[in-house]
C-alpha cells in the first residue's frame, strides 16, 4: 500500500470517486431534440390515420345498410310476386271452366224447353217426361259440383247486377213495383263470376 495515501488517511478507492458539483444542466443533445419531434410528427400521424379509419367504417357501414335495405326489398318484391302468381293461378283454376259452361248452358236451356213443352203436350207419355228430367238434373248436378249456380230469380226484387230486364208488366199492385214478373231465360254463375245474366219482365205499377 502507497505508504503516501495512508499518511493522509485516504482510502484508495474514495480517491478516484469524482465528486459532483453544481452547476448549469447540460442542454439537451441534437437526437433526443429530433426524438421528441418524431413522437409528436407519429401521434400527429396516427390521429390523422384513425379519423380516416372512423369515416371508412362509417361508409362501410351505410353501405352495409343500403345493400341490406336494397336486398329486403327485393325479397319482398319477390315474395309479393309469388304470392301474386299463386293468387293468378287459383283463379284461372277457379274459372277455366267457363268457356265450356257456356257451352253446356244452351243444353240445359233446351232441356227446359222441350219439359215445358212436353207437359203442354198431352200426347207425350209421362215416362218420357221423368226420363228427360233425370237427365237434364244429372247434368245439372254434375254442372254444381263444378261450381255452377242457377239465376232464377221470379218473384225476387230485380237485381241489374244478375238480371237482364227486356220487357215490363203493369200491375196495379204496388208491392209487386220493381219485383221480376217472369224469368224468360235462367242465367247463371261460375262461383262468383256472372256467366250469363237472367232475362226478366219486371212489374211496373201504374
Amino acid at each position: 500500500m502507497d505508504n503516501s495515501l495512508k499518511k493522509n488517511n485516504i482510502d484508495p478507492e474514495i480517491k478516484n470517486v469524482e465528486v459532483e458539483t453544481d452547476g448549469p444542466e447540460e442542454a439537451p443533445e441534437k437526437d433526443d431534440v429530433e426524438i421528441e419531434n418524431d413522437e409528436e410528427f407519429s401521434s400527429a400521424i396516427t390521429k390523422d390515420a384513425v379519423s380516416k379509419l372512423r369515416q371508412r367504417l362509417k361508409k362501410s357501414d351505410d353501405d352495409k345498410k343500403e345493400y341490406l335495405l336494397g336486398w329486403q326489398k327485393l325479397k319482398a318484391d319477390y315474395v309479393n310476386s309469388r304470392r301474386q302468381d299463386e293468387e293468378e293461378k287459383k283463379v284461372f283454376i277457379r274459372y277455366a271452366e267457363s268457356d265450356i259452361m257456356s257451352k253446356i248452358i244452351p243444353v240445359l236451356d233446351s232441356f227446359d224447353v222441350a219439359l215445358t213443352q212436353g207437359k203442354s203436350l198431352e200426347v207425350v207419355p209421362e215416362e218420357w217426361q221423368k226420363g228427360m228430367e233425370q237427365i237434364r238434373n244429372q247434368l245439372k248436378n254434375i254442372l254444381t259440383e263444378h261450381g255452377l249456380t242457377v239465376i232464377d230469380p221470379e218473384n225476387t226484387p230485380f237485381n241489374p247486377h244478375e238480371s237482364e230486364a227486356i220487357g215490363v208488366s203493369e200491375t196495379d199492385d204496388e208491392s209487386k213495383d220493381d219485383m221480376v214478373a217472369t224469368v224468360l231465360q235462367k242465367g247463371y254463375k261460375l262461383h262468383d263470376r256472372l256467366i250469363r245474366p237472367a232475362k226478366v219482365k219486371v212489374w211496373k205499377c201504374n
